[in-house]
């Protein structure tokens, strides 16, 4: 999968809230992120976007299949982060391929 313009949506994000950011992932390979005090292993490819607010990965931009999906890294959020996860979701689905792109 791949996002035309990674800085274009890097600007978005920023717009709705200057602690998001998105990072292409350039080469295949496994990434440790923090998860309720463990260490959460993930399997990377290149191509792939990944959404961080701060450090925290909050999703994942990848394909299925060769199906684009957005995969959530987040499962509980209160409502003012709820409204914050739409508004997200919102940006990268504009940016998700089209299935077969």
């Amino acid at each position: 999968m791949n996002i035309n313009n990674i800085d274009k949506l890097n600007l978005e994000l920023r717009k709705i809230n200057n602690h998001l950011s998105a990072k292409e992932i350039d080469e295949d390979g496994l990434s440790l992120s923090p998860s309720d005090g463990f260490l959460q292993v993930k399997d990377r490819h290149k191509g792939e976007v990944e959404v961080f607010f701060d450090d925290s990965r909050v999703l994942t931009m990848h394909g299925v299949e060769d199906t684009p999906v957005i995969d959530l890294d987040v499962t509980i959020f209160d409502k003012q982060n709820g409204k914050l996860l739409i508004d997200i979701l919102t940006i990268c689905n504009e940016y998700l391929p089209e299935s077969g792109d």
